[in-house]
């Protein structure tokens, strides 16, 4: 006799009589030839059991209330905002985009956000999602199409997203800010992923130095690195951390000590004339030119998504609607351009 899944339960046993009903899924061969037994364990005296009954329960309802919709769209993933209800409790949900598949599951009835990434930017997808559930029942609007365009990569060496891993691999990436204050270099890594318990970051000098790094506001970590650096000296390293169940490396960050990549600009003047100050800022930000013509400005967050639509503005913005943060802004005024980093406070 081959070995079978023994499917259990553990009531709690009292002096009132008690009605106790499970639901069982049985997954293995020949259900027809399973036992139900009952073990009392340690107990001891007398325990009455009556009217015992089962029922076959076969799922033919299929999951219902099926949507699915586009959450942020970053320069290289596109995060899926889907939802459904079926009575096993959850839901699976099958995602089509050329010739690419994902699937993912979710708790029925509430909403399940799924990142596809490795994209790339400036594309337009279209990812075709089904719903369905551990009976093979299909909902009755599958498929869902939703079209996404991914925006263009605003990274730089100073601050930007990545998901690409050298050891291991992310499930939706980080974000990472590089700031200067005299010799010193503030790290800044924001850990996008939810599925890494545990995370313990640090910071990896090649071959074998090691920094840990704060963890106080996680999922963000800072580190402030501090050894007599000079300004123009590169330093090379990683981000990587131990988590429940495995580790992983982000790509070789290079950065260059006194680097701010404030610009990145088609017009190397106009770059250097605009200012935006205060800087952090919150509230207003107010930016001055070396001619009275109006600027048009945009707001990008350092995944690549646009927070403040493009408007035209004199000499100020408001961005209280902003969370504190790193920012690209970007100014066009007449066929100059510049993007220039903000904080948030």
């Amino acid at each position: 006799m081959g070995f079978r899944m023994a499917l259990t339960s553990n009531p709690a046993l009292t002096s009132t009589p008690t009605t106790f009903t499970y639901t069982y899924t049985v997954t293995y061969e020949s259900p027809e030839v399973s036992r139900v037994l009952f073990d009392m364990g340690s107990e001891t005296g007398y325990v009455f059991i009556d009217d015992v009954s089962l029922e076959v329960f076969v799922d033919n309802t299929p999951p219902s209330a099926f949507t699915a919709t586009v959450g942020t769209v970053g320069a290289y993933s596109v995060k899926l905002l889907l939802t459904a209800t079926d009575d096993s409790g959850t839901v699976t949900y099958d995602v089509s985009y050329g010739t690419e598949t994902a699937q993912t599951t979710g708790a029925s009835g509430v909403e399940t956000p799924f990142t596809i990434s490795g994209l790339t930017s400036e594309t337009a997808y279209s990812f075709a999602v089904s719903a369905s559930d551990a009976s093979g029942n299909t909902a009755t609007n599958n498929p869902i199409t939703v079209p996404a365009s991914t925006v263009a990569d605003t990274s730089t060496a100073c601050a930007g997203f990545t998901s690409e891993a050298s050891e291991g691999s992310y499930s939706e990436g980080i974000n990472y800010a590089f700031t200067s204050n005299g010799t010193d270099v503030l790290v800044s890594f924001e850990l996008l992923d939810t599925d890494k318990t545990g995370f313990s970051p640090q910071i990896h000098f090649p071959p074998s130095t090691f920094i840990n790094m704060d963890a106080s506001n996680a999922p963000t970590y800072t580190a402030t690195l501090s050894d007599s650096y000079t300004v123009g000296q590169s330093l090379s390293f990683y981000f990587r951390g131990a988590y429940a169940g495995g580790l992983v490396t982000s790509k070789l960050f290079e950065y260059t000590v006194g680097d701010d990549c404030s610009t990145a600009s088609v017009d190397d003047f106009f770059a250097k004339a605009v200012k935006l100050h205060p800087n952090p800022a919150n509230g207003i930000v107010k930016f001055s030119t070396v001619t009275n013509e109006a600027l048009e400005v945009s707001v990008y967050d350092l995944l690549g998504k646009q927070v403040i639509p493009a408007q035209t503005i004199q000499s100020e913005l408001n961005i209280a609607s902003l969370n504190p943060g790193m920012y690209f802004v970007n100014m066009k005024q007449g066929a100059s351009v510049a993007t220039k980093k903000l904080l948030v406070n």
